[in-house]
């Protein structure tokens, strides 16, 4: 028996997808919580002009942060989205952070940098935002990040010329003070973690067949799309399959309807052993399965069903001292030679199963024998 998939690879293409859409959302709302913080130091610099340093600085860093940031939302529109963006953007959160600190240190002293009350949260702000990326990754990378600028800071204002006047007493309180914004950094960091754990395992509840433990119809719809974008970008085929179990009806009449699952998880698993690991199978509903295979071609699609298709003849179900052998009708859409856009894709596929069944099922159809 095939040992089945690990469920992080088979959500994936969900994973991502989800991940995709909060690093939008992130993006948009880094845009509006960088215009409000650029509205008190603006009004200080209408009121009084660039005379304080902290309003001065305040207001430069935020307004180029500000254009940074509405740039980073229109290069996601464009761009695919990628772990690695997903990353990036976490430690430019904090390091931004970490520069603007640096700065307040080297013109105010070190009470505007180290001893900052209202600038130091942004660091928690800015790992929460990382957990929502959905990557365990993206966390570990702002965590370091952010101990290590703050590190940087911290290193910064005690060298400062305004903290040579500390007594021991004042000393004390400071370094009592940073030991537990370092403590602070590290609970952050560990929610963080536990908002991916969570937010992967509801993915991984939504986008799996509780039966199979494939993915379901939304899912690999999901993941379908992914692959169309990636397709025409790069010019590659990819094959779709709909395949239909045969007879599962009798079986659950004959043998019940836990049979009936036996045979459908069995289906399952012998599709991942046949398949390669970078395929993506799904349980459409009822009898139904749906298989994306990037980067191939009919041919390889027909040969790996053909191997199935004797998998589950010599071992098939077993049931009491028998073994049931498990038939299916597979059709088999092309892109883009079948189409370009999922519902054709979908409609050539489908219709190419329907064309199996009434041939008497039990076959794969494609676009040589369509």
């Amino acid at each position: 028996m095939a040992a089945p998939r690990p469920i992080r690879g088979l959500v994936a293409g969900p994973l991502q997808f989800v991940a995709g859409e909060n690093e939008h959302l992130l993006g948009r709302l880094r845009v509006v919580a960088v215009a409000l913080l650029t509205i008190l130091p603006a009004w200080q610099v209408a009121d009084h002009g660039f005379g304080d340093p902290i309003d001065r600085w305040s207001f430069i860093l935020n307004s180029v942060i500000f254009v940074a940031a509405v740039a980073l939302v229109l290069l996601h529109r464009r761009l695919r989205y990628e772990s690695w963006q997903g990353r990036l953007s976490s430690v430019l959160d904090v390091t931004l952070v970490t520069a603007i600190l640096l700065v307040f240190t080297a013109v105010a002293g070190h009470e505007a940098g180290m001893l900052n009350r209202n600038t130091f949260p942004v660091y928690c702000i800015a790992l929460m935002a990382a957990g929502l990326r959905l990557d365990y990754g993206a966390v570990v990378l702002a965590a370091v990040a952010a101990f290590i600028g703050y590190g940087l800071v911290v290193a910064a204002g005690l060298m400062h010329p305004s903290a040579a006047s500390f007594d021991a007493e004042r000393a004390a309180a400071v370094l009592l003070d940073q030991s537990n914004r370092f403590v602070v950094l590290t609970v952050c960091a560990l929610v963080a973690l536990a908002v991916v754990r969570v937010g992967v395992r509801l993915v991984e509840l939504a986008s799996l067949d509780g039966v199979t433990l494939a993915l379901n119809r939304n899912a690999f719809d999901t993941v379908l799309r992914l692959e169309l974008e990636r397709a025409r970008r790069e010019g590659e085929p990819f094959v779709l399959v709909i395949l239909d179990l045969d007879d599962l009806k009798r079986i659950n009449d004959e043998h019940g309807h836990p049979r009936g699952d036996e045979a459908l998880r069995l289906l399952s698993r012998r599709l991942a052993k046949v398949l390669r690991k970078s395929d993506v199978i799904a349980r459409h509903g009822g009898d139904e399965f749906a298989v994306l295979m990037p980067r191939a071609r009919a041919a390889d699609a027909e040969r790996r069903l053909q191997e199935l298709k004797v998998s589950l003849v010599e071992d098939g179900l077993t049931v009491g001292t028998n073994r049931l052998a498990l038939r299916f009708t597979a059709g088999i859409a092309c892109f883009p030679a079948d189409g370009t856009e999922e519902l054709t894709l979908h409609d050539v596929a489908d219709s190419r199963l329907v064309a199996g069944k009434r041939a008497g099922r039990d076959r794969v159809i494609g676009p040589e024998s369509a």
